[in-house]
């Protein structure tokens, strides 16, 4: 990979839950900086509805809803 590649540009095959597959058929996770607090929450009802809402993503993650489902 040159230099100045995005990422993007590898990726041919989205998954569930941001997985990835690339050209190469390695898989890669992408994983917003915030989630793993929103999972972890001490509340478990709010983690709870994030987990539920990220479980219902397709192939991108949505952070949108996934902080509408954290704020309740």
């Amino acid at each position: 990979m040159k230099w100045g590649t995005s990422l993007s540009s590898l990726i041919f095959r989205p998954q569930v839950c941001g997985w990835l597959k690339d050209k190469f058929g390695v898989s890669w996770q992408i994983v917003p900086s915030n989630l793993t607090e929103m999972l972890c929450n001490p509340d478990p009802e709010r983690a709870e509805r994030v987990m539920k809402a990220l479980l219902e993503t397709k192939a991108k993650i949505n952070m949108r809803s996934l902080k509408q489902a954290f704020e309740g």
